[in-house]
């Protein structure tokens, strides 16, 4: 369906799950999980089918950003951090929704962060899954080197310093693949997406070129979970440790298990095994709790206590990409 959050600009949303469940004499009113899907250009449907397995434990809230996917065009000059971290208050504004669990991939992690920089008490807790706080590209090109050779590391230079749809082309053929541990049975996934390349093209060489994300993290009025995964070329481990607080608890899986969804610039969004993950918890409030566990991308004290079997496959796993 399509949710109008400010006149003229209309979102495209998909919810799966009830708000309020039956329990006992009682209806028992369940957490929102909101999640902001990477890219940029790309569209929410790397989060499906892998999310409906935490819907027994939350409403799930899937969406496009605005210009995304499905939801409608909007002109360039909207096509900033800043409007689309306003776009999840005016969204939950919309739909009713108060203190959600906002979870961002990826470029959504992107957005997650600017949202917790400009919105810090709107949310409940926040989730940073395979994100960072800046550009970050002698880290890239580093870890591309590491799993493809000087060749991958070559091509992800040419597209990063110039985002256009030949060095995109090269890049789809060469680095994608370091995107994933193994490869995906199909190309099922990439066929679903809804992809705007002028978005992707836009962000790449324009705000990505410069951001700084780190300042307005100091501002987060909630607990924070900030999950990478080990091989990720496009947002790297140290990446994610950038964006912690000094002395913040931190605490590791390392499982075959473990999965990573791949939302790249541009990515294709199949699900990828990583060989473990690291996670962190932080609130402005206390960086010296005691470390939770994440295993598969949930953590015990913010979505859904997930080790064992029934985890598998929960894709906000370990992470990677934008």
């Amino acid at each position: 369906m399509h949710v109008t959050i400010a006149p003229g600009v209309r979102l495209f949303v998909d919810i799966q799950g009830p708000s309020l469940v039956p329990d006992g004499p009682v209806m028992r009113e369940k957490p929102t999980l909101v999640l902001l899907h990477g890219g940029p250009g790309y569209d929410h449907s790397g989060f499906k089918p892998a999310f409906s397995r935490l819907a027994d434990i939350a409403q799930i809230v899937y969406y496009d950003h605005r210009g995304h996917g499905r939801s409608d065009r909007r002109p360039a000059d909207e096509w900033t951090l800043d409007t689309f971290a306003d776009d999840v208050v005016r969204l939950c504004d919309a739909l009713g929704i108060v203190k959600p669990i906002v979870l961002g991939q990826s470029f959504g992690g992107f957005v997650a962060q600017r949202y917790i920089e400009r919105h810090p008490a709107h949310a409940a807790k926040v989730v940073l899954s395979s994100t960072s706080p800046h550009m970050g590209l002698p880290r890239k090109l580093a870890m591309f080197e590491r799993l493809g050779g000087r060749e991958a590391r070559d091509v992800a230079e040419r597209f990063w310093t110039q985002p256009n749809e030949t060095t995109w082309a090269e890049y789809e053929r060469v680095c994608k693949q370091h995107y994933n541990t193994a490869r995906p049975a199909n190309d099922d996934a990439s066929r679903r997406i809804v992809f705007n390349t002028d978005i992707l093209f836009t962000s790449a060489r324009g705000e990505q070129q410069s951001m700084n994300l780190l300042p307005g993290l100091s501002r987060a009025q909630c607990p924070v979970l900030v999950m990478a995964g080990e091989l990720d070329p496009v947002c790297p481990l140290d990446d994610a440790r950038a964006t912690l607080p000094p002395r913040s608890p931190r605490s590791g899986c390392s499982s075959r298990a473990s999965r990573t969804r791949a939302t790249a610039p541009g990515a294709t969004n199949p699900t990828r095994p990583s060989r473990g993950c690291a996670s962190s918890c932080f609130s402005r409030q206390s960086t010296t709790a005691s470390p939770r566990r994440a295993v598969c991308g949930v953590c015990p004290r913010h979505l859904k206590p997930a080790c064992g079997p029934s985890a598998r496959g929960s894709t906000s796993a370990s992470s990677r990409r934008q």
